[in-house]
C-alpha cells in the first residue's frame, strides 16, 4: 500500500448511512481513498435537514488546520448554501479544501448566485468537477478545475455484447420528479402500441413521494404486469441487474455525468438517453443512439426501436461502451485524485 501524506482527508457533503439510500460518488471516493492508505473521515451521515449542517459546520470548526485538508461537496440547492458556510469555515480557519462539483443543478447557482459560487470557488485549493460539462459551465469563469470521473470497479461488472436484444430494460435513478420517471412508462406504452413486448424494471430509491404517483400511474395504464419498481438495492447488487437486462433507459431531465451510464456501458449495455448536462460529454465517442431532447417519450421510444431492428448497432454500441468505461475504472480514478491531494498537501507544508 503506497504511503501517503500524515493530512486526513475530511469527506463533508451527503453521506446518509440508513437503508435505501444511494451511496454517493463522494462516499465511494472516500471509501477508495481510504483503501488506498489516506486516513479519512466523513461527515454527515444524517438523512437531512438542519442537524447535517450542523454536523458539517462543527466537523469544518474542529478540523486541525495543519493536519486536515477537506473535500467538500458541492452541490445546487439548498446544500450550495451548506456547503459556501462550511467554505467559510474552512478559508477563515486556514483549513485547505477542494470544492467537489456535483450535481446538474449547479448551473442554475452559479447564475443566481454568481458572486458566492466565485468566492467558495477561489477559496480553494482546487476545483474538481467529474465532467467537462460542469467544469466549463460553472467553474471555468473563476478557476481552473480539474475534471476527474466518477469511478466504478470495472472488473465487477461482467461485460456481454447485446446484438439480436431482447425488450428488457433497465432505469437507474432516484424516483425523483427531476429524473422523469414517467417518461420511462410512457416509452413502454409507445412500444407496446407498435407490438413490441418491452419490459421495464426500475431501480432506485423513494424521493418526494415518487413511488406512490409512479406506481398509480403503471396500474393506470395497464402496464402492472410488464413495468417493475423494485426501489433501492445495495451497490453491489446492481452489475446483476445490468447483466440480466438488454438496454439501460435514462430519462432525466437535469444531470451531470451519471455514474449509472457508465455502469451500463461496462456491462455492454446499449444506453438510450436524454441530452441533459454533462452527458453529451459523457457520451462524445460513444457509437450507439445520439441523446434525445429532454421530455421527448417520443425520441427515446425511437431511439429504442433502432436498437432492435439493427443488431450491428446494438453491438457497436456494446463495444465502444466498454472501451469508455475503462477510462472510470477506479485505480485510475483514484490515482489521479491521491497526485492532486499530495500536490496541495506539499504546496500546504
Amino acid at each position: 500500500m503506497t504511503k501517503h501524506p500524515s493530512r486526513r482527508l475530511l469527506f463533508v457533503g451527503a453521506h446518509p448511512g440508513t437503508a435505501g439510500s444511494n451511496i454517493s460518488a463522494s462516499r465511494e471516493l472516500a471509501n477508495q481513498l481510504a483503501q488506498q492508505g489516506w486516513a479519512v473521515d466523513v461527515v454527515s451521515t444524517r438523512a437531512s435537514g438542519v442537524g447535517r449542517l450542523v454536523e458539517q459546520v462543527g466537523a469544518a470548526m474542529r478540523a486541525s488546520t495543519g493536519g486536515t485538508m477537506v473535500v467538500l461537496d458541492v452541490f445546487g440547492g439548498r446544500a450550495f448554501h451548506w456547503a459556501r458556510l462550511v467554505g467559510k469555515v474552512c478559508a477563515a480557519r486556514g483549513v485547505p479544501y477542494v470544492a467537489y462539483l456535483h450535481g446538474g443543478g449547479l448551473p442554475q447557482v452559479a447564475e443566481r448566485a454568481p458572486d458566492a459560487i466565485g468566492t467558495l470557488l477561489q477559496n480553494a485549493s482546487a476545483t474538481v468537477s467529474p465532467s467537462p460539462w460542469l467544469a466549463r459551465t460553472v467553474a471555468s469563469r473563476w478557476v481552473v478545475p480539474q475534471v476527474i470521473p466518477n469511478g466504478i470497479e470495472l472488473s465487477r461488472y461482467r461485460w456481454r455484447q447485446r446484438e439480436r436484444m431482447g425488450v428488457s430494460m433497465l432505469w437507474v435513478r432516484a424516483l425523483h420528479p427531476i429524473y422523469r420517471p414517467e417518461l420511462a412508462v410512457q416509452v413502454v406504452q409507445r412500444l407496446h402500441a407498435q407490438g413490441i413486448p418491452a419490459t421495464l424494471t426500475m431501480l432506485g430509491p423513494d424521493k418526494a413521494g415518487m413511488r406512490g404517483t409512479l406506481t398509480a400511474l403503471i396500474a393506470q395504464s395497464g402496464l402492472a404486469e410488464h413495468i417493475r419498481v423494485v426501489g433501492a438495492v445495495p451497490k453491489e447488487e446492481i452489475p446483476r441487474w445490468m447483466d440480466e437486462a438488454d438496454l439501460l433507459l435514462n430519462t432525466t431531465d437535469v444531470d451531470n455525468a451519471p455514474v449509472s451510464l457508465v455502469e451500463a456501458m461496462a456491462s455492454g449495455l446499449p444506453v438510450v438517453t436524454t441530452n441533459a448536462g454533462g452527458i453529451p460529454d459523457l457520451l462524445a465517442a460513444y457509437r450507439g443512439p445520439a441523446p434525445t431532447p429532454r421530455g421527448s417519450a417520443e425520441a427515446l421510444t425511437a431511439a429504442v426501436t433502432s436498437l432492435l431492428e439493427q443488431p450491428e448497432a446494438a453491438a457497436a454500441a456494446s463495444v465502444s461502451g466498454r472501451e469508455i468505461a475503462q477510462a472510470y475504472d477506479w485505480p485510475a480514478v483514484h490515482a489521479r485524485w491521491s497526485a492532486l491531494l499530495r500536490t496541495i498537501t506539499e504546496r500546504a507544508a
